[in-house]
């Protein structure tokens, strides 16, 4: 059997919703057969997160909980050392070979309009490109002609604007998330006390 795959990475601190959407909308789309979800372990370009990487995993496994098209991976979690998105594409590739050694895949790599535009100071980004295709998530607007370095598949999505800060500095503020979260991710975050001292 032949599969169409899609990564999509990030601290998920916390996930949101626009991820559901992009991981939904990639689907459609791109005919994926399913995404995962790999929260960063220790990202290289990123300060420190404000949740732990077991909490980001578990509201990470509530987001996406009852759609089979969704599979969250702790891979960049388990790996010591800094998170390197080549790092995590080898890592599932291997894992597919393996748990599917009679299968095939195509791979696609999901990330936001922000994140690409940094990507050619990625750790190998030619060699992660012969690996998987680009996915470049944007607000309506943006066509793929303003990608012109590398070959990327677009897609639009509208709220994805929605940040994980801004989330974070609602939650701080008090107001309400209603929407921009799953509900179950919400829930997490009121039991744990999770952002209520966030800094920006």
């Amino acid at each position: 059997m032949h599969k169409r795959i899609g990564i999509l990475g990030g601290t998920f601190d916390p996930i949101h919703s626009a991820h559901i959407a992009a991981a939904d909308t990639a689907i459609t789309q791109l005919d994926l057969d399913q995404v995962f979800f790999v929260p960063a372990g220790v990202a290289y370009h990123r300060d420190s997160t404000f949740a732990t990487a077991e909490q980001r995993l578990r509201m990470t496994e509530l987001a996406v909980d009852g759609d089979s098209r969704l599979i969250v991976s702790p891979v960049d979690i388990e790996r010591p050392g800094e998170t390197y998105s080549l790092d995590t594409v080898r890592q599932l590739k291997d894992q597919f070979r393996r748990d599917f050694p009679s299968d095939s895949a195509d791979w696609f790599f999901i990330l936001g309009s922000d994140a690409f535009e940094s990507f050619a100071s990625w750790r190998d980004p030619e060699t992660l490109l012969s690996e998987c295709e680009l996915v470049v998530i944007s607000r309506p607007g943006p066509d793929s002609s303003d990608y012109p370095d590398f070959p990327v598949h677009q897609i639009n999505i509208p709220g994805w604007e929605v940040s994980s800060t801004d989330i974070r500095q609602r939650i701080e503020s008090g107001d309400s998330v209603q929407g921009l979260l799953p509900q179950p991710v919400i829930d997490y975050i009121s039991d744990n006390g999770l952002y209520r001292s966030a800094r920006s």
